[in-house]
């Protein structure tokens, strides 16, 4: 956030003038498959909508730091409850610099407030900012849906990112300048939500244990900060470094313990690094009594940094 006043040299205050060109913003998706105002996507059961664009004009440049949404049963209106079988999947893509904000599509409810009503009241805050520039022409978040119900009534989906835009074009030389000091530093890092890389994970009676790994690719680091997830009983893991063969744990985390929701996510206290190629090792087992089968949704949200080695 920006600072409101700013002291001169004798210690007098005044407005900032950069917040005269900083305004919080809503970001939504363009209305598809017929579903109500405001802005949403109607999906039937276990469709896939096509890429949906959430456009951004080229009169300022844009900041995301929230994501939030709202899954209504297009039939009864009422909200649809947070569960793996009744949600969706979301992928998100950035066309402007060709790159996806993770590494394969996550469930909603891993990365995203809004099952209830209360989702605005807990938004879930990125650790990273996503900065979309538009200088030289407008941008896009370019967002897919998969509705995980194989039957029963479609989905309204309606999905949110919230920010600030920066109306640079409007502002004074010396306004201009100091922006685009902040400018820089945002383009080279990014919020980034990171998958197993089999999604979901599914545990059985016969096969309580499910171990499956999740890869770096080479064009950037990526710090963890918070981890989410979502299944159909109760689950315990175990993180381990492959490089290292060194466990985050003496011994195996129960879910309740080890991971949050989007509205109420675990933070860790330290992030944890995973340096590009980097591979980390997660051992799933089911905790129901009696055990039965679990599908589980697994997602660790950070921040991918692009600097040169």
């Amino acid at each position: 956030m920006l600072p409101t006043y700013i002291k001169r040299p004798d210690g007098s205050v005044y407005i900032n003038p950069a917040k005269r060109f900083v305004k919080p913003y809503w970001l939504l998706t363009e209305a598809i498959g017929a579903a109500p105002a405001p802005e949403g996507v109607r999906l039937a059961a276990a469709a896939t909508s096509p890429p949906i664009s959430m456009p951004i004009d080229s009169a300022g440049h844009f900041e995301a730091f929230y994501s939030m949404c709202e899954r209504i049963d297009s039939v009864t209106g009422l909200p649809v409850a947070s569960t793996p079988t009744t949600a969706a999947t979301i992928t998100l893509f950035d066309p402007g610099t060709s790159r996806f904000l993770m590494n394969q599509p996550c469930h909603i409810d891993t990365m995203v407030s809004g099952a209830t009503s209360t989702a605005a009241q807990r938004p879930f805050i990125w650790p990273e900012s996503y900065f979309f520039n538009v200088e030289d022409a407008g941008r896009s978040v370019v967002a897919q849906f998969t509705n995980l119900a194989p039957a029963g009534n479609p989905l309204d989906i309606f999905f949110t990112l919230h920010g600030r835009r920066f109306y640079t074009k409007e502002a004074p030389p010396d306004v201009y300048n100091k922006m685009y000091e902040y400018f820089g530093k945002r383009e080279r890092t990014n919020v980034y939500f990171l998958t197993t890389d089999i999604s979901p994970v599914n545990t059985t009676i016969a096969a309580p244990v499910t171990v499956t790994n999740t890869r770096i690719t080479d064009e950037a680091d990526m710090e963890v900060h918070k981890i989410t997830a979502v299944s159909t009983g109760a689950f315990n893991f175990l993180i381990r470094d492959t490089s290292t063969g060194r466990a985050l744990s003496n011994g195996t985390v129960t879910g309740s313990t080890g991971v949050g929701t989007a509205e109420f996510p675990f933070i860790f206290p330290e992030p944890l690094l995973l340096e590009r190629n980097h591979e980390i090792q997660i051992t799933f087992t089911d905790a129901q009594v009696p055990a039965a089968n679990n599908t589980i949704f697994f997602t660790m949200t950070g921040r991918r940094l692009y600097y040169a080695e």
